[in-house]
């Protein structure tokens, strides 16, 4: 599906993890790789450390600490910040993300990062994805003192940064954060899905698998 950046649109709001850095890192890390680590470190067997930190990580899911990486260092005794740097190399942008900044910021948009992420892992990510210096500001659920998920966290938004709602775009990876977004007056709000995901889409919200469907 396509949709263009056209010029009545001063701001793009985007995500981060899952948008603008393909997800199938965070998917492998806390699915795979840091369960491995746990069992690793506490003599566990794979599946079983699999099945505790899955539990965990959905008892403490739409809670800041969710995606709090201090959090989850002391919580697993595993240090998280740094098995994210070990396997950076993993780190990639979605499809078409470098092609659609150029196009945004010679078009003079404005670009800002919501995210529930942790700024820890957002400087790795970012030292692996050439695009800091086009990004007007990144505003985290920290910041703000909510996740995406609340409506508390798009209320402070508005008095953190001045724009017009109507003149705005939201891209994000969940339908849940779109959803918010749409309560406060933003006009646009896109889904973005990996290619493997479109079969099984039933989304009432316009989405795209590139970028470049944006251009």
């Amino acid at each position: 599906m396509y949709k263009k950046i056209i010029n009545d649109i001063e701001n793009i709001f985007l995500d981060f993890d899952g948008t603008i850095v393909h997800k199938e890192f965070d998917r492998y890390f806390w699915t795979e790789y840091v369960p491995l680590q746990y069992s690793i470190k506490n003599n566990l067997p794979l599946e079983d450390s699999k099945e505790k930190l899955y539990h965990l990580y959905n008892s403490y899911k739409g809670q800041l600490c969710w995606s709090d990486i201090d959090f989850w260092s002391s919580k697993l005794n595993l240090d998280i910040e740094s098995l994210t740097q070990s396997i950076s190399g993993l780190i990639k942008p979605s499809k078409g993300i470098y092609k659609f900044f150029s196009h945004a910021k010679k078009n003079n948009k404005r670009i800002f990062i919501l995210t529930n992420a942790h700024k820890k892992t957002i400087n790795i990510k970012l030292k692996r994805i050439n695009i800091k210096k086009q990004i007007d500001k990144i505003i985290t659920c920290f910041d703000l003192g909510y996740p995406k998920e609340h409506i508390g966290f798009w209320k402070k938004l508005k008095s953190q940064i001045e724009f017009d709602p109507a003149r705005s775009v939201f891209i994000d990876d969940l339908e849940e954060n779109l959803m918010q977004a749409s309560k406060i007056g933003i006009k646009n709000v896109w889904l973005k899905v990996e290619e493997e995901e479109i079969k099984n889409i039933t989304s009432k919200f316009f989405y795209f698998v590139s970028f470049e469907n944006l251009l």
